[in-house]
């Protein structure tokens, strides 16, 4: 897990600087605002919700729901965000991945081999994760775990779940161009958490964060039903077709 975590910053960074490319299609330039926690504050003007996440540190992220003006100076205050070591950085929040949720995108290589959805019930604050379904999750209805009777709706909800999926390709294209030894293991696997800036079919796509395959916690009971090890396996095998063949060097006997 540590090896996301480390990753952070220099994703974001990353991230943010093919959003602002010319050649990167309107649709796909959305970005929350992020503070690394050094010099001034990008986030003092933002009202509402911030993410706040730690780099090179295991601490879990955790949205922080204050909107008191002196919040941005305690996180630049703390004594771990002057060096690399724990770095703490904050991100605005959308109200719709802490009131709809959050997508994770499984993908080998440029191929989606799994989506699903995850949710935090607002009342029990219960977290849940399931599998992606484009009539459920993508109909923002209060009551909207059943089919749309309205089959134009429908077909937009589907059209959103294309959407999502040419999104995440285009990225996982682009990172591995933009810097292919950062994003290297992604030729193999990534598991893209996504987010939508409103919780609506007009909501724009955005990424959260990339985790890489080989320290990612894929092994959830919800997406892995029978045979269990798909995930694992198909990560395992594109894996072995990447980075299986090598040529052993003759080592001289002493």
């Amino acid at each position: 897990m540590s090896w996301n975590y480390g990753y952070r910053i220099a994703d974001i960074r990353a991230l943010d600087s093919i959003a602002v490319k010319d050649s990167t299609p309107e649709s796909y330039r959305h970005r929350p605002k992020t503070c690394l926690g050094i010099g001034d504050c990008r986030l003092d003007e933002i009202q509402g919700p911030q993410f706040v996440r730690f780099a090179f540190s295991e601490r879990e992220d955790y949205i922080h729901h204050s909107t008191a003006p002196n919040y941005n100076t305690f996180i630049h205050n703390q004594p771990y965000t002057q060096g690399s070591a724990m770095r703490v950085i904050h991100q605005q929040c959308f109200p719709s991945v802490s009131k709809w949720g959050y997508l994770r995108v499984f993908m080998v290589s440029d191929q989606i081999i799994a989506r699903s959805f995850s949710s935090c019930d607002q009342r029990t604050k219960v977290h849940n994760t399931s599998t992606l379904r484009h009539d459920c999750h993508f109909d923002f209805r209060a009551d909207g775990f059943r089919q749309h009777p309205d089959p134009d709706r429908v077909t937009e909800q589907q059209a959103k779940l294309e959407e999502l999926d040419s999104f995440c390709k285009w990225w996982q294209q682009q990172l591995t161009t933009y810097d292919p030894e950062l994003f290297e293991s992604l030729n193999i696997g990534c598991i893209m958490r996504i987010g939508l800036s409103e919780a609506s079919l007009d909501g724009n796509f955005f990424i959260i964060g990339i985790q890489r395959w080989f320290a990612s916690p894929f092994f959830s009971m919800d997406l892995t039903a029978k045979p269990f090890d798909q995930l694992c396996k198909a990560f395992g095998e594109q894996f072995a077709r990447v980075d299986g063949s090598f040529a052993a060097e003759d080592v001289p006997d002493n």
